[in-house]
């Protein structure tokens, strides 16, 4: 049986009747319910479980959040790999919602993850020697995959909060994403993809409104076009060897615009970087070599700090985790952008 079938067997027992409002469609996090958005405009707005500023890789579902997520009647998240803790309450809290694990749809190719807990500068310079190597006509393959608050609830949280941060107080930084980067959303050709197997799950759940699913998969997956083409074009000058990024989670953005950086702050599972890691990035800011550190968090701007102390390197901000109200095409020539004006 195929994952597309396995997922959508729970919707077809569904009554016609039930399917007569817009499906409650729940995302996981900005990136996605700006996608699952632009597919939806015109119905409804998805709703997501984090908010601007919630950690994707480590999180503990407060009781609304559980509760709400109860009553989706679909799920559409990136999966197991990036969002761990989501994995038993998709299976026991959404009831007979549908799971949509998007790392999980076929059409595009899923990239290892580079580096281990132990990398060195020199181990990311040599997983960057490889990557050029990489055949970027792989993601031609894309296009052919058309067809595709009570007091209560606050006391709770409170108190959930207050057990997930002893339970984490002397865990150590980071996550690990097994051999697969999950990181795919930032790849317009593989956004495309997966905006194929979102629509195709909707249409099942709410045929009243698959033409317009269909019109906005038509115009998502255009745009998709159009904006692999920007980015190229944002990031064409830009000299990636002048930039340290937050932590290694953006090899499909290089894929698609080849841009490769200098080096990253941390590793692919967001380990907290080792002495011998920060001084050669640092050899790498004082020589001039590099101009520009990135940060995503409070934790990333320290780090940030310390490298460019004392240099006339810049610090800027990498946001890539905004919400349906600022796009996904957006949210993605915000990135190019950042990286352009803090390399130059």
């Amino acid at each position: 049986m195929s994952i597309r079938t396995r997922l959508l067997l729970p919707i077809l027992a569904i009554p016609t009747a039930a399917l007569a409002d817009a499906p409650r469609v729940m995302t996981d996090f900005g990136p996605t319910q700006s996608i699952v958005a632009d597919l939806m405009s015109g119905v409804a707005l998805p709703e997501v479980l984090l908010t601007p500023g919630d950690d994707p890789h480590d999180f503990t579902l407060r009781p609304s959040q559980a509760r709400t997520l109860s009553n989706a009647d679909v799920v559409i998240w990136v999966g197991p790999a990036l969002t761990p803790w989501l994995v038993d309450p998709v299976a026991n809290l959404s009831g007979d919602a549908v799971g949509l694990p998007l790392l999980e749809t076929e059409g595009w190719e899923i990239l290892p993850t580079r580096g281990t807990e132990d990398d060195d500068h020199d181990d990311h310079e040599d997983s960057h020697d490889d990557h050029d190597d990489h055949d970027h006509d792989d993601h031609d393959d894309h296009d052919d995959h058309d067809d595709h608050g009570h007091d209560d609830d606050h006391d709770e949280d409170k108190h959930d909060n207050h057990e997930h941060d002893e339970d984490n107080h002397d865990a150590h930084h980071g996550h690990d994403h097994g051999d697969s980067d999950p990181h795919a959303w930032l790849d317009p050709a593989i956004a495309s993809v997966w905006a194929g197997e979102i629509a195709a799950t909707l249409t099942t759940l709410d045929s009243e409104n698959a033409q317009t699913y269909a019109d906005n998969l038509a115009k998502f997956q255009a745009d998709m076009t159009q904006l692999t083409a920007d980015l190229a074009a944002i990031t064409d000058d830009v000299d990636g060897s002048r930039l340290i990024l937050p932590h290694d989670s953006f090899q499909y953005f290089e894929v698609s615009t080849g841009l490769v950086p200098a080096g990253f702050i941390s590793n692919a599972e967001d380990a907290d970087p080792g002495p011998q890691h920060l001084r050669g990035l640092r050899e790498q800011v004082t020589s001039g070599a590099v101009t520009c550190v990135l940060h995503e968090s409070p934790t990333d701007a320290e780090w940030a700090d310390v490298l460019i102390e004392g240099t006339d390197a810049k610090s800027a901000l990498l946001d890539v985790t905004d919400r349906a109200e600022v796009g996904y095409a957006a949210m993605m020539r915000q990135l190019a952008e950042t990286l352009r004006d803090c390399a130059n």
